[in-house]
């Protein structure tokens, strides 16, 4: 606990430090003239204002190493007495001044004493409030840290060349950490690359990301096909989730250059762009999420593919984007744009569609697109 407390105060920052401390001076400066409440005819105004300067530097010393060095505080405990000791005795002081009535005395060291009192209590709950705020907001910070961190390590920049397919693939999650994957897989001669969206946002949503990642890479490292996978993460899946979660999959498999597998569910359809006659396929079969419905089959289909065939799968934060006619952006506007973009490199068509959607609207939810070109 106090090694928390410690590294909360080592943590702020020095102009935060600063302003903490400007607080407490000029709080405690006051102390110097409500002491002479006390004894209201004994000094000057410049032996006040001198009063009160120490006591706010005091204040702040106290702050300072009470807070971040607390075993010198036997060092400045004495430093402080010798300081009110040589006040006490050097300053000016008015002599034979008239003194006050006995009920006027009475009455200003009464309130004198309420104010101090007041003071140290409201500075002792401020203190407080700082240190269980401040615990809080470390520890809310650091959950955003490990957000961040497992959506890096989960969700890394996804860029793979083989002998024949160039992929390429961009993910920007809504808040620090988000629920779409892309992942892209190299086993023997075929390639696997396919998109996911976990239903929800946060940390639950990206746990969950990560346990699907781990499982449909574990399906084809035995070999199954898109189906299979599909079966696998169903079956997996119930055990792992909460009862209203669910997962979207759009996914390709190349077992060569001139053919592939496709499947989705619950998913957008993947588009297929066919260098050989200009146009754009949509690619689908229409199955429910994963984990929504237990009895729920899973099946892949096959299409033809040739040189420079272009391939896009997207989640729906990028297509259900909408302006401020509550337009969405759509998967036509995407279309067009792939269709005249379709030569450019996959990294600059990545960056295009994401650039043109955040134009058109605000982004609200996890945004992903995977784009995969056969080069031979």
């Amino acid at each position: 606990m106090k090694r928390d407390k410690r590294t909360f105060w080592r943590s702020l920052p020095r102009a935060s430090l600063f302003k903490l401390s400007l607080a407490v001076f000029f709080t405690f400066a006051s102390v110097g003239f409500i002491v002479d409440l006390f004894h209201p005819d004994s000094d000057p105004l410049s032996s006040l204002i001198i009063w009160a300067i120490f006591d706010g530097i005091c204040a702040v010393a106290f702050l300072l190493v009470g807070t971040r060095r607390p075993g010198r505080l036997v060092i400045l405990v004495p430093a402080v007495i010798a300081g009110v000791v040589i006040l006490f005795f050097f300053l000016p002081s008015y002599k034979g001044m008239p003194s006050l009535t006995d009920v006027l005395r009475r009455r200003l060291i009464l309130d004198a004493a309420l104010i101090l009192s007041l003071l140290y209590v409201g500075y002792s709950l401020f203190l407080i409030f700082i240190e269980t705020e401040g615990f809080r907001h470390l520890r809310n910070q650091a959950e955003v840290e490990l957000a961040e961190r497992l959506q890096t390590t989960l969700v890394p920049p996804l860029s793979l060349r083989t002998a024949w397919l160039e992929v390429e693939a961009r993910s920007i999650p809504s808040s620090e950490m988000g629920g779409d994957l892309a992942d892209a897989l190299e086993s023997g001669n075929s390639v696997t690359c396919y998109v996911v969206d976990v239903s929800g946002h946060g940390i639950a949503a990206g746990v969950l990301m990560g346990m699907v990642k781990v499982a449909v890479r574990m399906a084809l490292a035995r070999g199954e096909c898109l189906d299979g996978v599909l079966r696998s993460l169903h079956n997996v899946l119930p055990g792992v989730k909460e009862p209203s979660a669910y997962v979207t999959v759009a996914g390709l498999r190349f077992p060569g250059p001139n053919i592939v597998e496709y499947a989705t569910a619950g998913h957008l359809p993947i588009l297929h762009y066919r260098s050989s006659t200009r146009t754009i396929a949509r690619l689908a079969v229409e199955q429910f999420p994963i984990g929504m419905f237990p009895a729920a089959e899973y099946r892949a289909a096959t299409a033809e593919c040739g040189h420079e065939d272009l391939f896009v799968m997207l989640t729906d934060g990028i297509v259900e984007v909408v302006n401020a006619q509550d337009e969405e952006f759509g998967l036509e506007r995407v279309e067009h744009l792939f269709l005249e973009n379709a030569a450019r490199p996959l990294a600059e068509i990545a960056d295009m569609i994401i650039g043109a959607s955040a134009a058109h609207g605000r982004q609200t939810d996890d945004q992903t697109i995977l784009l995969a070109r056969i080069s031979v």
